[in-house]
């Protein structure tokens, strides 16, 4: 493939801002901005990814539209992630498949030519076909590399596959294809086109560039507007219009963005604008095989006592062209209610000429209400839904993940947008009503005493000491009586008294 065509992996990298106000990043920590990059979701120590973190994975699904053997084997989908040690592949069928001999060829030169055959260039992951539960038998591929990290698992319930392999044996390469193959009731077949022959077309992979920081080379800003009772009130991520171009089959994920860390009280809201438009890829036809998905995650978590929450909600915008019907907008984890089902079919023909807007609102402790909009806000997709949370606390951040797999992706209008409840006499931003907000150097009242605060507001601040919660500094910090805080105004009227004076001596 040529170099100047191979996806990069973007990244916004967003320094802290002055004053206290939200820091942004996007590497390093628990975040790193990689395509399918996932976290060390991994169930009991092992290395087989959760449920939930699969959930968050983009599908390869095929191009048959009913059986994809033609013999009675329903084959859905297959998906690919990876992290800083790891690929995994997961293979999504039905119990006919039982029995079956089945695996997953690698070519990691990515030229279709050689190594598919071979253990030069190939890994091949093989077992017979499992049903829920058993475990993984000897398919006796002694031409092929075949090794006990060729694991085999049921991790949802169903008839899965799940292979773990490990990066080292992929020696350093970002980018691959693969086919996958499953011998049913006397046929051969190859996905995805399900053809009976050898290999017809490929799944590309695109890792981006491995473990890095590349800098998106685009004009990328924070604005920070302006309130008066609390500045940090509201941050937003805004990106120029981009376009990305492929040469053939090839699937690509990539976080755009992400706010991370987010330290959300009752009342935040987090939006994403979003406007994508795509070409079909050439010979397509009706581009049966594209998808576009948004997906925003509140993976960024502490919680040890309810995982769900690492994989909170993905919403996935538009199978087939963006700007036509959205065939699914909103995907949850497995065993979410049925209000999330509701939202999707509710959705599913509602077009999205423009963009679509993904919010979501913390209306309690526990609890999270999604919406999708129009761009512009200003019209309702489809119902609102709530979600439970295990706390408030545990949510550290969102990211938006963007799937495609047509020739030429373009983004524009990309906004993400957090914002926080304005808390009256919460002058410094940090959610809790103290001495703090007279005190603060910059954004304290003293400070701005004159500017664009007065006595007014300092009465605002003396009836409402003590409300919000305090941030762990501040719940140690004294909180002075009224009458101390009086005496605070008195010197601050009395300071601007004399300077007022001495303006005046100077004038004469």
């Amino acid at each position: 493939m040529n170099s100047a065509a191979r996806f990069r992996s973007w990244v916004v990298a967003l320094s802290a801002l002055a004053f206290g106000l939200p820091a942004f990043t996007s590497a390093g920590g628990e975040l790193q901005m990689q395509s399918n990059l996932v976290r060390e979701d991994f169930d009991n120590g092992s290395n087989w990814l959760t449920p939930d973190a699969w959930n968050a994975i983009p599908r390869f699904q095929t191009d048959a539209t009913d059986d994809a053997t033609g013999e009675g084997h329903n084959w859905f989908y297959t998906q690919v992630a990876h992290n800083s040690d790891w690929f995994f592949v997961k293979y999504h069928q039905t119990a006919g498949f039982a029995g079956d001999l089945q695996y997953t060829l690698f070519d990691t030169d990515s030229n279709d030519e050689t190594g598919w055959l071979g253990p030069n260039n190939t890994l091949a992951i093989g077992a017979d076909r499992v049903l829920s539960g058993a475990s993984l038998k000897d398919a006796a591929w002694t031409h092929l590399e075949w090794t006990p990290w060729n694991n085999v698992t049921d991790v949802n319930g169903e008839v899965d596959i799940m292979a773990a392999i490990p990066r080292s044996y992929m020696a350093g390469a970002t980018e691959f294809n693969f086919v996958n193959y499953i011998r049913g009731a006397g046929d051969t077949d190859w996905y995805p086109n399900a053809a009976n022959n050898f290999p017809g077309d490929y799944f590309r992979y695109e890792t981006g560039v491995f473990d890095s920081t590349t800098a998106l080379g685009r004009t990328w800003s924070i604005i920070e507007p302006s309130h008066r009772d609390n500045p940090a009130v509201q941050s937003e991520i805004v990106g120029t219009s981009t376009t990305m171009t492929f040469n053939g089959v090839y699937q690509t994920s990539m976080d755009m963005a992400a706010v991370t860390p987010l330290a959300p009280v009752v009342g935040t809201k987090v939006s994403y604008d979003l406007a994508l438009t795509h070409e079909p890829r050439d010979g397509d036809g009706d581009g049966d095989f594209g998808t576009w998905t948004a997906e925003a995650l509140g993976a960024f978590t502490s919680s040890t006592d309810d995982p769900s929450d690492k994989y909170l909600v993905s919403t996935r915008v538009g199978a087939r062209p963006f700007d036509g019907p959205a065939t699914r907008i909103i995907h949850e984890r497995p065993g979410d209610a049925d209000e999330s089902e509701e939202t999707s079919s509710s959705l599913a023909n509602n077009p999205l000429v423009g963009g679509v807007q993904i919010e979501w609102l913390f209306t309690s402790e526990t609890t999270i209400e999604i919406s999708v909009f129009s761009q512009d806000g200003a019209t309702l997709l489809g119902p609102k839904y709530t979600d439970t949370i295990s706390s408030i606390n545990d949510i550290h951040g969102f990211r938006l993940n963007l799937f495609d797999s047509e020739q030429t992706m373009t983004i524009s209008d990309f906004t993400v947008e957090v914002v926080t409840p304005s808390l009256d006499g919460d002058f410094n931003g940090d959610g809790y009503v103290d001495v703090n907000d007279l005190n603060d150097p910059t954004l304290g009242w003293k400070a701005r005493f004159g500017a664009d605060l007065d006595g007014d507001d300092f009465l605002v601040w003396q009836r409402n000491l003590g409300a919000g919660t305090p941030p762990a500094t501040a719940a140690a910090a004294a909180v002075p009586e009224p009458s101390t805080a009086l005496l605070a105004l008195m010197g601050i009227v009395g300071a601007v008294r004399i300077g007022r004076r001495r303006v005046g001596g100077l004038g004469r």
